[in-house]
């Protein structure tokens, strides 16, 4: 994984988004896969990896689409239990807040 992930990180180098200056369909791909290193060994030894998932996930569009996948779970949810992808008080349960916030609930 670390060799696969070492050519990612030397596109990065200067770059927000791995095409250059716009977000692409290639950095939710690649996002995707660095989020499920999160709780891994392997992230933290690519800083600028790290930063760039990071700079994706503060994306409000990120926010609201996260937020969106798991509101039909909050929703559901049996009573006292908190729902995220990442646990309770997880990344989705932040993002589905943060959506709450934004509507004023």
């Amino acid at each position: 994984m670390r060799e696969r992930l070492a050519p990612v990180q030397q596109q990065l180098n200067g770059r927000d988004w791995l095409t250059g200056s716009a977000f692409s369909a290639a950095d939710i791909l690649m996002v995707t896969v660095l989020r499920d290193l999160r709780e891994t060994e392997i992230l933290p030894g690519f800083p600028g990896l790290e930063a760039y998932r990071a700079r994706a996930e503060a994306r409000p569009a990120f926010i609201k689409a996260l937020a969106d996948q798991i509101a039909p779970f909050a929703r559901n949810a049996p009573p006292g239990t908190a729902v995220g992808l990442t646990g309770p008080g997880g990344d989705a349960d932040r993002a589905l807040q943060r959506r709450r916030d934004d509507a004023g609930q």
